[in-house]
């Protein structure tokens, strides 16, 4: 592990001359970190950059209010994820900065990934149903501009994301009808998202989505939806086709477990 002071002392001097450019190099480092989470410190020090990389965010000079914007969004992106670094509070914080500057008007496409990414933190780290609710909305909101004709592929990630923030949603709710409500919907969000996301077209999406719904309808299962049996078993089976033809068989096996568990219970 690097020596801590020089590190940050580097990385402030290289944002400081060029922000965009230095986060590039700081995301890189804190990339191998994560993948190094198991040696001593590195959790520490990734979360010790991070800290001292949001104290001396407000002091950057940016050459464009584009630049400012797109390079708190990655900020955002980065604090919103999960990690030894992960602050749902300061990545909230950081997202209305690229809010108050893109107009969707001009740039839907930089507005809607913005939207689906920040509800993509509070699915990630989000613990409450008006967070869950927030990220459902901003989905949502992102779908509008995420149409078949603009951006096919966009739309099937965040329709996929939406089904996802919606079981988490329902695992909140009490009421087991307005649950199976919930799920009825998730279900149907992972079904449009197969219709973008297809075997042929998207292999790998239409395995992780085709696995999701899967999780969906097992969760419909629990509750006594027992005509979605079937249904369930073909999502399995072909998320599992999907991941075998593409050469993943660690995740493959996980689905057959998944599968198997959902059998036997």
């Amino acid at each position: 592990m690097a020596d801590s002071p020089p590190l940050l002392e580097k990385f402030r001097l290289a944002f400081r001359e060029h922000p965009r450019r230095a986060f590039r190099e700081w995301y890189v480092f804190q990339e191998h970190l994560r993948d190094h989470d198991q040696e001593a410190g590195n959790g520490e020090l990734a979360a010790m950059l991070s800290e001292d990389l949001w104290v001396l965010s407000s002091e950057l000079v940016f050459d464009s209010d584009d630049d400012r914007a797109r390079w708190f969004h990655d900020f955002a992106v980065f604090l919103g994820s999960r990690g030894p670094a992960a602050n749902l509070m300061r990545a909230l914080e950081a997202f209305d900065v690229p809010f108050a500057i893109w107009n969707p008007g001009l740039d839907s496409g930089a507005y809607s990934r913005a939207l689906h990414n920040r509800a993509n933190a509070l699915v990630s780290l989000g613990t409450t149903t008006d967070e869950l609710d927030q990220a459902i909305a901003g989905f949502e909101e992102a779908l509008r501009y995420r149409t078949m004709e603009s951006n096919s592929i966009a739309r099937g990630a965040s329709l996929h994301s939406l089904g996802i923030a919606l079981r988490r949603r329902a695992e909140l709710e009490p009421a087991p009808q307005r649950r199976l409500e919930i799920l009825d919907r998730s279900e149907s969000v992972f079904a449009e998202a197969l219709t973008i996301r297809t075997f042929g077209e998207q292999p790998l999406g239409f395995a992780i989505s085709s696995f999701q719904r899967a999780l969906t309808l097992a969760e419909q299962l629990k509750l006594g939806r027992l005509d979605r049996l079937g249904e369930t078993s073909r999502s399995f089976r072909d998320a599992e086709t999907a991941y075998v033809s593409l050469g993943k068989s660690g995740e493959a096996e996980v689905v057959r477990v998944q599968a198997d568990r959902i059998r036997e219970g």
